[in-house]
């Protein structure tokens, strides 16, 4: 079940809520930022999370001291749409680049071997090179989502 609630960073109107068993995730499609019911203060969960993320995403989270939980900025990636991820743009604000996925030249697909599979390869990558850089998260989502 989803519904909408204001976002603790931006105040956007737009904040989508969703519950699983009895995790609540919150996530702002605007500023890019989201949370979880499970990420307080000291919270086992909070300190296995934070082991699975990069330094920047730990550098800009941020305390919600209505919720008593951390906000951190969002990564997202799917093998068919690519990835939104941040970047630090100066000390206090972060851009956010969009990753699309591209193909992979059939000479070079032997580097990109399936784990787990005989003589099968991907078909496709992260262009990273091919990376476009936004101001907004929204503008990167809206890439993301086609």
């Amino acid at each position: 079940m989803a519904n909408k609630m204001k976002c603790a960073k931006c105040q956007s109107e737009d904040l989508i809520i969703t519950t699983e068993e009895e995790l609540e995730t919150r996530m702002c499609p605007d500023c890019g930022y989201n949370t979880m019911s499970e990420l307080k203060v000291d919270s086992e969960f909070k300190v296995m999370f934070e082991v699975r993320q990069p330094k920047i995403v730990i550098d800009n989270k941020f305390y919600d001291e209505d919720l008593e939980q951390y906000w951190y900025p969002v990564t997202l990636s799917d093998m068919e749409r690519g990835a939104v991820i941040p970047e630090q743009d100066g000390k206090d604000s972060l851009k956010w680049g969009y990753i699309p996925i591209v193909p992979i030249p059939i000479m070079e697909r032997i580097q990109y071997p399936i784990e787990g599979k005989t003589d099968e390869y991907h078909e496709t990558k992260f262009g990273v090179e091919d990376a476009v850089y936004f101001d907004t998260f929204s503008e990167a989502y809206e890439k993301f989502m086609g």
